[in-house]
């Protein structure tokens, strides 16, 4: 068992030990297995993995209810690859759905080869030659809740925009959105926001955000298209 630095005859007197006593002062470790079953999922682990040893590893993100996991690692370690073996080992329970937000494309084979569908938000990777995401986010502001959330996010808008934010320009903005949401769900665009809207000011700051700004192919759609799958 080894003995204490300097300490040459350990145990002289040689009393008596129990096992259990003996088994805690053993330096015995061994690879820990993970546990047998996602309690949360009630259904086996995540993913099985392979160790060193001979004793294979158990991998289930749940603690309780709650799966939130970091992964740190330099470049090129492969935390990208881990995350999507990660995405395509949760399609083993039933009822999963998955949404990833990647860098460079790091999940799109995952996602085609599953099913899914991929899309190039900045339009980086593919020239604009695939059809992109479509978002309406004006379009359910007929429901007052949801129009006091197009407020504050429009307010938002402006704030990046460099717009100084009074009580005028929330008022202005309001009563627009109010406008708007009587009209057909088509013309519940951002567009359509800027033309009710009575400061030039706050239209130019939108400007960006509209058709034939860099963003508006993204969130100035008639119709929302988030693909298929």
């Amino acid at each position: 068992l080894g003995t204490l630095p300097g300490h040459l005859y350990a145990n002289v007197r040689q009393p008596p030990i129990s096992t259990l006593n003996l088994a805690h002062m053993i330096p015995l470790s061994a690879v820990w297995a993970g546990p047998e079953r996602d309690e949360h999922f009630q259904a086996p682990p995540l993913l099985h993995g392979r160790t060193e040893g001979s004793t294979p590893f158990r991998l289930s993100l749940h603690l309780g209810d709650v799966g939130h996991t970091l992964v740190v690692g330099p470049t090129g370690a492969g935390k990208s690859v881990l995350l999507a073996l990660l995405a395509l080992q949760f399609r083993r329970y039933e009822g999963n759905q998955v949404f990833a937000f990647d860098f460079g494309g790091s999940i799109r084979v995952a996602s085609l080869g599953m099913g899914g569908d991929w899309h190039d938000l900045g339009g980086e990777l593919t020239d604009g030659t695939e059809t992109s995401v479509s978002l309406q986010p004006l379009a359910g502001i007929y429901h007052t809740p949801e129009r006091a959330w197009a407020a504050d996010w429009i307010v938002a808008i402006l704030t990046r925009e460099g717009v100084t934010i009074t009580p005028e320009v929330k008022e202005h903005l309001w009563t627009a959105l109010t406008s708007l949401a009587s009209a057909p769900i088509e013309e519940r665009t951002i567009t359509g926001l800027t033309v009710l809207l009575q400061s030039n000011d706050l239209k130019r700051a939108l400007q960006p955000y509209c058709v034939g700004g860099p963003y508006g192919r993204l969130l100035d759609a008639e119709a929302e298209s988030l693909g298929q799958a």
